[in-house]
């Protein structure tokens, strides 16, 4: 498969890299020249990996192409380009719908909104695709954990969700600080705050939330840290986050 990236940012260079992370898949990324020193980096990492010219070139190279340009500048670059009905879109900017784009670069084979994050470029985590597409679902099958949606509503609500990570990586970090400032090594407390979360999501993803959110021992630790965390509204706080960045989105 010819794939075409146009913009090679964060996310941009994390599906390059998943692409690329194994050598198993005989994918040619085409990446647009924006963002020189990144895309010639990645080219010089990767013999799979070939820097175009222009965008234009991305296009008329690739058959599915990945649209993950900054949205302030994606209309504006998308309507300078010419797109034609043999192309596979992925859409990644998240307060673009699929009918502004589709106005912009007429009509294609297909055209999806997808929502991955950067560690796909270690093949892990969710991917959430709208609407169910299965040619874009084989290209991905290796790339992370898919998740196909029906409404659009459903991709708007997956995207405010990820606004989450970074604040959730504020969390551990300001956890393995405390366990420093208690006496544990920066190393250790890292190490056990890091497995004990990952540990916690894995079993939360094959139980009951609702259950795992109300069984602990009375009068223990667990239930101490509840009780004072409820009192502190800080629970609320982080959900009530998600209603303006599903307005953005929306």
């Amino acid at each position: 498969m010819n794939i075409g990236v146009l913009g090679v940012g964060v996310i941009g260079s994390s599906i390059i890299r998943g692409f690329c992370k194994d050598g198993d898949l005989d994918h040619v990324l085409y990446i647009s020249p924006r963002g020189e020193e990144k895309s010639k980096s990645l080219e010089d990492e990767f013999s799979q990996v070939i820097r175009c010219k222009t965008n234009q070139e991305v296009l008329d190279k690739a058959d599915l192409i990945i649209i993950s340009v900054l949205p302030s500048k994606g209309m504006e670059i998308l309507s300078s380009l010419s797109f034609s009905d043999k192309h596979h879109v992925i859409n990644l900017m998240s307060d673009k719908k699929l009918d502004q784009i589709a106005g912009v670069i007429g009509k294609t084979q297909s055209l999806t909104h997808m929502v991955p994050l950067s560690f796909i470029q270690n093949r892990q985590g969710p991917i959430a695709v709208y609407p169910k597409n299965d040619f874009v679902s084989s290209v991905f099958s290796k790339m992370g954990h898919l998740l196909s949606v029906d409404k659009v509503e459903d991709i708007e609500a997956i995207a405010a969700i990820t606004g989450l990570m970074t604040s959730y990586y504020r969390l551990l970090n300001d956890v393995t600080l405390w366990g420093q400032g208690a006496g544990l090594s920066y190393e250790v407390s890292k190490d056990y705050t890091t497995n004990f979360f990952e540990a916690l999501s894995n079993n939360a993803s094959i139980s009951n939330l609702n259950q795992l959110s109300t069984e602990m021992t009375p009068g223990g630790l667990n239930e101490y840290a509840l009780r004072y965390l409820e009192e502190k509204d800080t629970f609320k706080s982080w959900i009530d986050t998600l209603d303006p960045m599903l307005k953005r989105v929306e």
